[in-house]
């Protein structure tokens, strides 16, 4: 989909709002005969709202448009320093991560189980995993250094940085 073609549903929510109601003014049969004299400048102002709502959803896909630079240029920056994303759900304890991550650990989309802790060198897990833990239920941002096994054997020491962020 291009991005001069997309509404968020707020943008459709707004337009709906404002220009839904220009339309029954406009088209509706008037209850007596001066109703549209009694609301005076009624129509000017339903107009210049359906035309703030119009420059609201422009803006909008213009935002929508300068998101998907950044978020391209954030991609790019990130394959090139070797950097990977990952976010985790904490009701579901489900993890997803970027090509980059999936990378770094050595593992293809199909081969990852979910879990970060499955890669954890043996040494670090107790650790890395307490470390984690406390930064939830601190609700701060953690900073962890540990070492992790790919299926291929080979260990890679990993810094990780974590954020927590609850929707709730």
């Amino acid at each position: 989909m291009r991005g001069d073609r997309f509404l968020t549903p707020v943008s459709i929510a707004v337009l709906a709002a404002l220009v839904l109601p220009v339309a029954i003014y406009i088209w509706s049969p008037a209850p007596f005969p001066d109703s549209r004299r009694v609301l005076g400048g009624g129509l000017e102002v339903i107009a210049l709202l359906a035309y703030a709502a119009i420059r609201a959803v422009r803006h909008d896909m213009k935002t929508q448009r300068v998101l998907q630079a950044v978020s391209e240029q954030m991609r790019l920056a990130a394959a090139a320093a070797g950097i990977g994303f990952w976010s985790r759900d904490l009701a579901t304890e489900k993890e997803e991560w970027d090509d980059n991550m999936l990378r770094i650990y050595g593992v293809s989309r199909e081969q990852f189980d979910g879990r970060w802790e499955s890669f954890l060198h043996p040494d670090d897990r107790e650790r890395a995993c307490e470390e984690a833990q406390r930064a939830i239920d601190e609700r701060r941002p953690g900073e962890y250094r540990f070492r992790i096994v790919r299926p291929d054997g080979v260990i890679r020491h990993v810094r990780a940085l974590s954020n927590v962020r609850r929707d709730s």
